[in-house]
């Protein structure tokens, strides 16, 4: 037994078109009435899919400042224990990049669980750690016993020296005596020397005195921290910096919006890590020996994905409203609409709304907010083959029809066939892919469940199963052009385009194509006195599994007839069908209608052939 394929040489027109142009346009006016005519659809309902796993959220806005943060909610999530008593140094520059989510996820990936780098942050235990003597102090900063000042004098007197604020408050200058310097802001210090240098010197002294070294400070941090403790650090150091040695905020309890600074107990500023990281602003103050940082608890947050330049989760401040998530999230230009998940009275409710009704929509702790584009755009993309002289890609609008865009399409009418026009359409292809292979699985269950009568028919059944196996396995791999029939009797149709649709402007030809099962199939001069059976004749006759009373001709436009006696048109394409009726199984006739919607649909013919015919 063989089974063979024969490739037609030109491409074929779509099975059965105009009938599945029917079939699909009828669908789509009723859904546009019911469309039309239905009432307003409510503003969401009790979800029942329930909420994402809280074991694969995405990063907080802001955890790259604490990375270590990041890698240690990560290693909770996956049951790790993180070892808060390495002694590795920790790193102490600040990251300014605000919410950079792929640094985050890195560290969290690559890092071993329960080891020092799986932390991603080794905290600074009370007092280690190397004291900071950077001179970028803050201008506020207020001088404190024990700091150093430089003081460079030249002119009428000459000194060189670093004078240290001994108990009292107060530097030593020779010849000019004690000056108090304590409590001063650092930005004075110059203006104060050279006051009293002046007082002594009364011409040709200039002086330069800035701040050397400031005293290092113990400050503590506590609250939602991964790592609460008293850490020493420069006053010039921000509280970004103390908050890095604790390892920072713990990104599950943890608030970066609340954020306090107590000094003797008291407030006295807040910090909102949210307005450092959009806008560079963090407070004034400097940082006192004995301060305490205190993290707040975590305040409601939304999960954010979608079409949007930061996809993380947000903390939010009151009001609770979609304005401050979109301003936050920043969604991309198509963005249209925003489906919402949350909770609301203990019940999983989802919300489909417009950007502009989520503006104004209440939203709460822990809700999945997906940002989405979803309006159908007012264009569609429509490409030309064949024949034409001009341009061959279009942006039309979507109501656009066919005779409108040819009217745009130049052509040489004495090489185009513009009475055959035809489309080719992805949704026809599909519609057609699906139709055969719904064909083929009926096919192959048939053989399967039919049964047998006798010894000997059901000896030959199981020789013709793996013939029919193997046409079905050829037959899955067509692909079908999705050819739509727009022209008939030289006229054509004025059909409404559609989004990635072929027009194809075939050229005027002589020659006729042959194929099936004829023995020679090939393209042959077109002939005006001559019948089917001249041409076929001429292709060498009939193979012995031809079916001459079922002869299938294709015009160029891709209207499809099939006939014992078919009238030939220049430009034809003459399939010749094999027969299907000579094998013993009752469901083998329908391999006639497969073979026949393959051949139209693709041009392939896949036919049915036994070594001894």
């Amino acid at each position: 037994m063989r089974l063979r394929l024969l490739a037609a040489t030109a491409d074929w027109a779509l099975a059965l078109g105009l009938a599945f142009g029917l079939c699909w346009a009828g669908p789509a006016a009723r859904a546009q009435d019911t469309l039309t005519t239905q009432k307003t659809v409510p503003l969401g309902g009790a979800d029942i899919r329930g909420l994402p796993d809280r074991d694969r959220l995405p990063p907080p806005f802001g955890a790259n400042l604490f990375p270590g943060s990041v890698t240690a909610e990560a290693n909770k999530q996956q049951g790790a224990t993180v070892n808060p008593t390495a002694t590795a140094a920790a790193g102490t520059g600040t990251n300014t990049q605000a919410g950079n989510a792929s640094a985050g996820n890195a560290s969290a990936g690559n890092a071993g669980a329960g080891s020092p780098a799986a932390a991603g942050c080794i905290p600074f235990t009370a007092g280690s750690g190397p004291q900071s003597t950077r001179n970028d102090v803050n201008p506020d900063y207020l001088i404190q016993p024990g700091d150093k000042i430089t003081l460079h004098v030249f002119g009428a007197v000459t000194i060189d020296d670093t004078l240290t604020v001994d108990g009292n408050g107060e530097v030593f200058i020779p010849s000019v005596g004690a000056v108090h310097v304590a409590g001063l802001p650092s930005r004075q210090v110059q203006t104060q020397l050279a006051e009293e240098l002046r007082r002594v010197y009364l011409k040709d002294v200039n002086v330069y005195a800035t701040l050397a070294t400031a005293t290092p400070i113990n400050v503590f941090v506590t609250g939602a921290v991964l790592n609460p403790g008293q850490y020493s650090g420069s006053p010039a150091d921000s509280p970004i910096a103390f908050l890095r040695q604790a390892c920072g905020v713990d990104s599950v309890r943890g608030s970066y919006r609340d954020i306090q600074i107590l000094r003797g107990g008291h407030p006295i500023a807040r910090v909102d890590l949210y307005q450092f990281l959009l806008h560079g602003k963090l407070p004034r103050e400097p940082l006192h020996g004995g301060d305490t940082i205190l993290v707040g608890r975590q305040g409601p947050t939304v999960i954010v994905r979608g079409t949007v330049r930061g996809p993380f989760r947000y903390e939010l401040s009151a009001p609770y409203v979609g304005a401050e998530v979109s301003e936050l999230a920043r969604p991309y230009p198509e963005t249209t609409h925003v489906e919402l998940t949350g909770i609301r009275n203990h019940i999983p409710q989802s919300y489909y709304l417009t950007t502009a009704q989520f503006a104004a929509f209440e939203v709460r702790d822990s809700d999945i907010i997906e940002f989405r584009p979803d309006l159908p755009a007012d264009v569609i993309t429509v490409s030309v083959e064949g024949r034409v002289q001009g341009p061959t890609n279009f942006v039309v609008r979507r109501d656009a029809t066919l005779l409108e865009l040819l009217s745009y399409i130049p052509v040489d009418a004495n090489f185009a066939e513009t009475k055959s026009v035809y489309l080719r359409r992805v949704s026809i292809a599909e519609a057609q892919k699906k139709a055969i292979l719904d064909a083929l699985e009926r096919l192959q269950r048939g053989v399967a469940t039919s049964p047998t009568i006798t010894e000997g028919e059901a000896a030959m059944r199981a020789q013709e199963a793996p013939l029919i196996d193997k046409f079905v396995d050829q037959a899955k791999n067509v692909e079908p052009e999705g050819r739509v029939i727009v022209s008939h009797d030289g006229v054509v149709g004025n059909v409404r385009l559609e989004d990635q649709d072929v027009i194809v402007i075939p050229s005027r030809t002589d020659l006729v194509l042959i194929g099936g099962e004829v023995s020679i199939p090939q393209s042959i001069v077109y002939v005006p006195d001559a019948d089917i059976r001249d041409y076929i004749e001429l292709a060498g006759g009939w193979t012995e599994r031809a079916d001459r009373s079922r002869i299938l001709v294709q015009r160029q436009s891709g209207e499809t007839t099939v006939s014992a006696n078919p009238t030939i048109q220049p430009g034809d394409q003459v399939m010749v069908l094999p027969r299907t009726n000579d094998y013993t199984i009752p469901i083998l006739k329908d391999v006639t209608q497969i073979i026949y919607q393959i051949a139209v649909g693709a041009g392939v013919l896949v036919a049915l052939h036994s070594n001894g015919s």
